[in-house]
C-alpha cells in the first residue's frame, strides 16, 4: 500500500517537542527555597520533591523560633 500524507503534523504542535522544565518550591513569601531543571517533553516529567524543610520553615510563624536563622544553619534541636 501507499500512504500519502499531505500538510503533515505541525511541529508546534508535536507532543513530543522537549522543554526546559523547573519544578519550584516556594516559601510564603514566595522566594524559592528548593528547584529543580529537567529537559523533556510537556505533561511527562514527575520529579521527586525533595525540598530543604528547614528552608521552607525559615520564614514560617513566630513561634517556631526560627527569627533570627540565617540560611542553611543547622536545623534547631528539640524544645
Amino acid at each position: 500500500g501507499i500512504l500519502l500524507v499531505t500538510g503533515g503534523l505541525a511541529h508546534k504542535d508535536s507532543p513530543h517537542l522537549i522543554y526546559n522544565l523547573t519544578w519550584e518550591v516556594t516559601n510564603g513569601e514566595q522566594e524559592t527555597v528548593w528547584a529543580v531543571t529537567g529537559n523533556h517533553p510537556l505533561w511527562t516529567w514527575w520529579p521527586d520533591l525533595t525540598p530543604d524543610l528547614c528552608m521552607l520553615a525559615l520564614h514560617g510563624p513566630t513561634h517556631w523560633g526560627l527569627d533570627n536563622r540565617p540560611p542553611y544553619s543547622s536545623p534547631p534541636g528539640p524544645p
